[in-house]
């Protein structure tokens, strides 16, 4: 009687919440080893997301914020618990931690702006090749203002 067997293979795609897709693929054979151990192959693929600092709700009465300076600068690398910006609430000054590491691709409020608590203040990446992807996502495309028309 001979044994036969079939190689299983399966693959899934996921998409996470924050929209960064997995792609895992496995394919095992029963049997295929001498010692008759299942051998297993996966492959798995992970997209870079862009990451955001949102404004942060410092207080229960807090509605909007005003950043008052930022720490840091477009193209610094942060990491985890490294204060950020500093923001005004109704109630007091206060430096915000970031919750993510890698590099701040795009400011989106500047100093003396106001934004609302949740809207996105930056954006985070985690590779310089990324950076463009993030301008393009903030809409400022990285492209420089054009210059004001001479005066008559």
């Amino acid at each position: 009687m001979s044994a036969s067997y079939s190689a299983l293979t399966s693959r899934v795609s996921l998409r996470g919440a924050s929209g960064a897709r997995q792609t895992l693929r496995s394919t095992s054979r029963p049997g295929a080893s001498a010692s008759g151990a299942v051998k297993a192959r996966t492959r798995v693929r992970v997209k870079a997301e862009i990451k955001e600092i949102m404004m942060p709700a410092l207080s229960s009465t807090m509605t909007e914020g005003k950043i008052v300076s930022w720490l840091m600068s477009e193209g610094d690398t942060i990491g985890k618990g490294d204060a950020v910006v500093v923001v005004e609430s109704d109630k007091a000054d206060m430096d915000v931690e970031s919750f993510v590491d890698g590099i701040i691709a795009h400011i989106m409020v500047e100093d003396g702006e106001v934004a609302t608590v949740g809207a996105p203040i930056a954006y985070v990446v985690d590779s310089e090749d990324e950076i463009a992807a993030a301008k393009a996502k903030a809409g400022g495309g990285g492209a420089a203002a054009p210059a004001p028309a001479p005066a008559p």
